[in-house]
C-alpha cells in the first residue's frame, strides 16, 4: 500500500473497487481540511507581508543608532590614524605615502632631493635673460649723467647791465625760458649847504623792482635803460641835488630814481610812488642836513631793504654829519656840509664842500636755461 510523504495518506490502487476507495478518500480529505485549518490558525498570529515598525518597537535599536557616527561626518588628516605627523607638519609641507601603506608629511625639497632642470624646462627664463642683457647695455655714461643733472638743476645765466643798451640774450633762450629781472634806479644827488650854515640834505635812494617773465615777453622790448645817479648840488647857486634817473625795460619793469637832497634847509623831498604794482621796495629817504630845527648834526639816511639807502645829511659847521644807509653816501661835516648822495645799485658818494653824487642804477637778469 502506497502513502503520501507529508500527511501519510493512502493513495488509490488500480484494480480495487470504487466502493472501497470512497472511505479512503473521505479520510484523506479530512486530513487535508485539518491541515488547512491549522495553517489558517497560524497565519492569524503573523504580521502582514507589507508592514512597518517604530524604532521603539525594536529592542535596543535606538541605543545602537545613537552610538553610530553621522553619515555626513567629515575628517581631517589629524583625525586619521594612518597619517603620521598631520598635527605637527610645518606650513607648505606636502603629503606623501611612506612605508606600511601609511601617509606622512615632508618638505618638497627633501622629497625631490638634488636635481637639475634644462633651460627649456623653466617657463619664461629665456625672456628674462633677454631683458637682463638689454638692461646691461641700456645705461648712461658719466658725461651723459652730468648733462642730465645740469638740465634738472638749471643753473641760471646771470647778466648784470650797468650801461643802457640792447639786452644781450644768452644761447638757448626760448619763448618759454623763465627769466627773473631786478632793477635799481639811480640815487638822488645830495644837496649843498645853504644860508646861515644850514647843511644840505642827503639824496634819496633809488627804487628797487623785481619781476618774473618768460622769454617771449622779453622779445617785445629789447632795450634796457639804466638810470644814472643825480649830481650833487654845488657851485655858486648853492643848488639842491639832481634827481636820479629811472631804470627800466619798457612795458616790463620800472624802478624810479631817488629825489635829490634839498639845499641848506635840512630836508629832502618825498619819493614818488611806483608806476605799477610789482615786487619792489622804495629807496630810503635822505637824511636832513644839520642846522634844521636847531639841530647842528646831520641826520642819517633812511634804510631800504632792497632799494638804495638814503644819503646822510651834511653837518653844520663844526658838527657831525649823518651817515648814509646801506649804500647811501655820508654827509659832509666840519665846514664841508653837503649831503651824501643816495644809493642806487652802487653806493652814493659822500658829501663834501658840495653834495655827493647819487649812485648809479643797474639791471640784473637771470635766465633759467
Amino acid at each position: 500500500m502506497t502513502k503520501t510523504k507529508k500527511l501519510d495518506m493512502e493513495l488509490p490502487k488500480e484494480g480495487r473497487f470504487i466502493s472501497s476507495e470512497f472511505p479512503i478518500l473521505r479520510e484523506n480529505l479530512n486530513k487535508i481540511d485539518q491541515e488547512i485549518a491549522d495553517i489558517d490558525e497560524k497565519l492569524e498570529n503573523k504580521a502582514p507581508l507589507q508592514h512597518a515598525h517604530t524604532i521603539s518597537d525594536v529592542t535596543g535599536l535606538e541605543s545602537a543608532l545613537n552610538n553610530k557616527m553621522a553619515a555626513n561626518k567629515t575628517f581631517t588628516f589629524a583625525d586619521l590614524s594612518d597619517i603620521e605627523g598631520a598635527q605637527d607638519a610645518a606650513n607648505n609641507y606636502v603629503l606623501y605615502k611612506s612605508s606600511n601603506n601609511n601617509f606622512t608629511f615632508g618638505s618638497a625639497i627633501s622629497l625631490l632631493g638634488a636635481h637639475q632642470h634644462k633651460t627649456e624646462d623653466i617657463v619664461g627664463l629665456d625672456d628674462f635673460r633677454a631683458k637682463i642683457n638689454e638692461d646691461l647695455t641700456a645705461y648712461y655714461t658719466k658725461s651723459e649723467i652730468d648733462k642730465l643733472v645740469a638740465l634738472l638743476t638749471k643753473k641760471p645765466v646771470e647778466i648784470l647791465m650797468t650801461e643802457s643798451g640792447i639786452i644781450p640774450l644768452p644761447d638757448g633762450v626760448t619763448d618759454d625760458t623763465a627769466i627773473e629781472i631786478w632793477a635799481w634806479g639811480g640815487g638822488g644827488g645830495g644837496g649843498c649847504d645853504g644860508e646861515d650854515d644850514k647843511a644840505g640834505g642827503g639824496g634819496d635812494g633809488g627804487q628797487y623792482a623785481h619781476v618774473r617773465i618768460r622769454g617771449l615777453d622779453l622779445k617785445k622790448s629789447v632795450i634796457a635803460q639804466v638810470g644814472r645817479g643825480g649830481r650833487g648840488g654845488g657851485g655858486g647857486n648853492k643848488n639842491g641835488g639832481d634827481k636820479g634817473k629811472a631804470t627800466f625795460i619798457k612795458g616790463i619793469i620800472h624802478a624810479r630814481g631817488g629825489d635829490g637832497g634839498e639845499r641848506g634847509n635840512g630836508s629832502s623831498t618825498t619819493i614818488g610812488r611806483p608806476p605799477y604794482s610789482t615786487k619792489f621796495f622804495a629807496g630810503g629817504r635822505g637824511g636832513c642836513g644839520g642846522g634844521h630845527l636847531n639841530s647842528d648834526d646831520g641826520q642819517n639816511g633812511e634804510l631800504s631793504i632792497y632799494g638804495g639807502g638814503g644819503g646822510g645829511g651834511g653837518g653844520r659847521k663844526d658838527s657831525i654829519s649823518g651817515k648814509g644807509a646801506h649804500n647811501g653816501g655820508n654827509g659832509g661835516n666840519y665846514g664841508a656840509n653837503g649831503g651824501g648822495g643816495g644809493g642806487g645799485y652802487f653806493r652814493g658818494k659822500d658829501g663834501g664842500k658840495i653834495g655827493g653824487d647819487g649812485g648809479d642804477g643797474a639791471i640784473l637778469l637771470k635766465f633759467f636755461i
